[in-house]
């Protein structure tokens, strides 16, 4: 009887394990291929640009528009700073009243007479390269149900400073199409429903559409127990005609939606060669080293962006490494290593561009958070790291990676 027991045990073990490791198949990357050719170069070129004194040689957030311009906001300010990247030099600065807009998030560069500023939790304002308001919207009626339990709402903020929020513009519909932020996911037991992606028309003053998943790497867990960190759950999306390509930190797969009637129309995994497996989620309640361990050593997915003078779409991966350096310092986040995997409009895998690890290839954007690329339409515009600035004036956003065929 004891034995029966034993065996019996045995059993529900075995089937416990099985189901846990079928729950976190997203895991592992099932689609390297060490075979193919590279068909692409990655050529860096570094430019100057003329900086005042009175100006940051750094910023925190940064579009890129037309090729021509490079638009910047310095930590948690009231303007915005545009440089000329054929000239070489900075151009004007627009200040933005705080009183008129005030809660300043983010923001979106249509042209340069037309920018979206995104303020939490939930407005829009839009403002001309003078800084004068055109128009407002405050969005506090989106098509989700942030019902926690039958008793409980969870005040969930639309927009952040840390998050892409404001993917497209379509002036002649009015067409806004934005991706909400989703930093209390884990709140939500019923989250693999949710659609954080949703089309807003600013003439008609309403939300249109909305589109998308969550990915099972958030949606396999129960509430509250385990999670990734905040940054690392909200999708990035590239909009493109009527499709949206979307993908998230923590996923080997790429998603594209039809954003008119919200239909999956093919998802494919777009992964790095260099990422064997996605680290499993953390504790949700873990304490601060835990999270920078994890931070320090889990692999993750960047930004998605198009490239027109390529007409391919890039997808940024950010490599795993030890927590530990070998004399036993602590590492650090900038030490990561970066591909940009290149793909076409079907999510087929066409290359994978290894970035330099002892060059400035390395950063994309802050090493404190997500990775970000400044896209080009044959490249990115990248940042120098704190060991490669020659002086205090240097300006940081200074390294052109221009994607060439072989």
């Amino acid at each position: 009887m004891v034995k029966l027991k034993k065996y019996y045990f045995l059993i529900c073990l075995f089937i416990l394990v099985s189901s846990c490791d079928s729950d976190n198949t997203y895991l592992s990357n099932n689609c390297i291929d060490l075979k193919h050719k590279s068909s692409f170069d990655l050529k860096q070129e570094l430019f100057e640009i003329s900086v005042q004194d009175t100006l940051p040689t750094e910023y925190q957030k940064i579009q890129i528009v037309e090729d021509k311009y490079l638009i910047g906001r310095f930590k948690n300010q009231y303007n915005l700073d545009i440089y000329s990247l054929q000239n070489k030099q900075f151009i004007k600065r627009i200040n933005i009243d705080k009183n008129l807009v005030p809660n300043f998030a983010s923001f979106y560069v249509h042209s340069l007479d037309s920018i979206f500023i995104t303020q939490d939790p939930n407005s829009i304002t839009l403002i001309n390269n003078e800084g004068v308001i055109i128009n407002k919207w405050k969005l506090d009626n989106a098509p989700i149900n942030w019902k926690v339990s039958e008793d409980t709402n969870v005040p969930l903020y639309y927009f952040d400073n840390d998050r892409e929020n404001i993917n497209f513009f379509d002036k002649i519909s009015g067409n806004l199409h934005l991706t909400l932020t989703n930093t209390d996911i884990y709140y939500f037991s019923n989250r693999e429903n949710f659609k954080l992606h949703h089309v807003f028309n600013i003439n008609q003053r309403k939300w249109l559409n909305s589109y998308g998943k969550i990915d099972s790497a958030y949606s396999n867990f129960s509430r509250m127990s385990k999670q990734y960190l905040p940054f690392q759950s909200h999708p990035f999306c590239y909009v493109k005609g009527d499709s949206s390509y979307i993908g998230y930190p923590m996923s080997h797969l790429v998603f594209i939606f039809n954003n008119k009637n919200g239909k999956l129309i093919d998802s494919k995994c777009v992964s790095s060669n260099f990422i064997e497996k996605i680290l499993p989620p953390i504790a949700y309640d873990a304490d601060h080293q835990t999270e920078m361990g994890f931070l320090i050593t889990s692999p993750y997915y960047g930004s998605i962006h198009f490239h027109k003078k390529l007409g391919l779409f890039s997808r940024i991966a950010i490599h795993q490494q030890n927590e530990t350096l070998p004399d036993g310092k602590l590492n650090k986040i900038s030490n990561k290593t970066v591909s940009a995997i290149l793909f076409d409009k079907n999510l087929n895998k066409v290359d994978e561009l290894l970035l330099d690890k002892n060059s400035h290839f390395s950063t994309f954007g802050d090493p404190n958070s997500m990775f970000i690329s400044y896209p080009m339409s044959d490249g990115f515009i990248g940042t120098k790291k704190d060991k490669f600035v020659d002086s205090e004036s240097t300006f940081r956003h200074s390294i052109y990676f221009k994607i060439t065929k072989k």
